[in-house]
């Protein structure tokens, strides 16, 4: 009876997110990373997982952005507690990294590369985007009728996460996010940097996407997803793939 009791309310959480997500301008996606997807049960009867994506608030033809919601039974409290998550996703970037070899990309992708993909170029936890910020930020419903976890959830994507997404809405502001350190560690995001370097080239800015890269084979750290080689093959792959990008890193080294 309880686990029917949860399940239920697992149900109303996610039917009002829906809803609430619509009024702002996001609609139900499939799965957009690896992990899964958000039917019931998919992974465990006591987590659910949604995705919802709204193409106006990224950049035309090239991002969307997307907010993922993981809701989870709490044992403590009876009822459920969930997380959000803001992402920048890019189908164009997708198409052009899922080509490339596996050495060229961040650690993520393994060889065989059965589940992961390359469509995400950003992301931050709701709590990331708190000041101070509470990586540990959830949001709780004890019942449908008891809890603010909801409102306080769509109070952040109206607030914090609709503003990074607006600081990530036009190429020229991703281009100067691009080699710009995360906090911890102090290096250049992998996935981010390769994201905008491919989207440079396919907005006909190689000359762009090759001081990005030229600043990037420089480095003498990296995150640790990354590395000098990982680095250096994906220049060559970009070399490889866009004779404009081979003729721009050229022209830097004449």
């Amino acid at each position: 009876m309880a686990r029917s009791r949860v399940a239920k309310l697992m149900a109303y959480v996610l039917g009002e997110l829906t809803d609430a997500l619509a009024v702002e301008g996001f609609s139900v996606s499939g799965p957009l990373d690896e992990i899964g997807s958000s039917e019931a049960g998919a992974r465990s009867p006591s987590t659910r997982l949604a995705w919802f994506v709204s193409p106006e608030l990224g950049i035309l033809g090239a991002t969307a952005a997307a907010v993922h919601a993981l809701i989870n039974t709490d044992r403590e409290s009876g009822g459920v507690r969930f997380t959000g998550t803001a992402y920048v996703v890019s189908e164009a970037v997708d198409s052009v990294l899922r080509e490339f070899p596996v050495a060229a990309l961040d650690r993520r992708f393994k060889p065989e590369r059965s589940a992961a993909t390359a469509n995400i170029l950003d992301i931050a936890g709701f709590g990331d985007l708190e000041t101070p910020p509470k990586p540990d930020r959830r949001f709780w419903m004890v019942t449908a009728e008891y809890g603010d976890g909801i409102e306080r959830f769509m109070k952040d994507v109206r607030g914090p996460v609709r503003q990074w997404f607006a600081q990530r809405d036009s190429l020229g502001k991703l281009i100067s996010l691009a080699a710009q350190p995360a906090t911890d560690p102090p290096h250049p995001v992998p996935s981010r940097l390769r994201g905008v370097v491919v989207l440079c080239v396919l907005d006909g800015r190689a000359d762009v996407a090759g001081e990005i890269m030229d600043f990037y084979v420089r480095r003498e750290a990296y995150q640790r997803l990354d590395s000098r080689e990982r680095a250096v093959a994906f220049d060559q792959a970009l070399r490889e793939r866009f004779p404009e990008y081979a003729l721009a890193r050229a022209s830097q080294h004449p």
